[in-house]
């Protein structure tokens, strides 16, 4: 969609939502905000929502959270993403980002527990096993990381990414058979 769309979409939706002053018009100003990379405003218009007394969506919570962590506010966006988990606990998607998150922080139990529970959503993502895999390896649990390895593997996702990651020398070291099995 073209930038002149964009913004005479968000002239239309501004025009209801001042008109209509509801959070609907409001969510789609935030997504609007959002696809334009324009996070300031979409935090804005995000934590406007916040004290509304409106139950939001669980997407936007977590997008919410998104906006949060691409502007460096890790604990707002892990607030966030714990909101969206509570509002729909089958929405895979804020398990990732806090696991991303708690294993940056080396909360390495808590970001793997979150991992498995987006697996158990969406278990032929490779990239989740992937990034379960890296949990596991730095959290010096090396054979679980192999196996998250070889799901990756598995799912679909690049080798070459895969061989190519330092922290799963390793994982390389102990289990030579499965870098063989890696290699592009």
């Amino acid at each position: 969609i073209k930038e002149e769309n964009y913004k005479k979409t968000q002239l239309m939706i501004q025009f209801y939502h001042k008109k209509n002053n509801t959070d609907k018009f409001a969510l789609w100003l935030f997504q609007i905000a959002i696809l334009e990379q324009k996070f300031d405003s979409a935090l804005d218009i995000g934590e406007q929502m916040l004290r509304s007394d409106a139950q939001q969506p669980h997407h936007f919570y977590y997008n919410l959270g998104k906006v949060y962590e691409k502007m460096g506010i890790f604990q707002k966006a892990t607030e966030m993403y714990e909101v969206a988990i509570n509002t729909d606990p089958e929405f895979p998607y804020p398990y990732v980002a806090l696991a991303s998150i708690q294993v940056n922080y080396e909360d390495y139990d808590s970001g793997i527990d979150n991992y498995l529970i987006a697996i158990k959503f969406l278990p032929e993502y490779g990239v989740y096993y992937y990034q379960l895999a890296q949990a596991y390896a730095l959290s010096q649990q090396y054979f679980m990381a192999q196996e998250a390895i070889r799901q990756a593997v598995y799912k679909g996702f690049d080798k070459g990414t895969i061989f190519k990651d330092p922290l799963f020398n390793k994982v390389w070291q102990m289990f030579p058979e499965l870098e063989k099995m890696v290699m592009p």
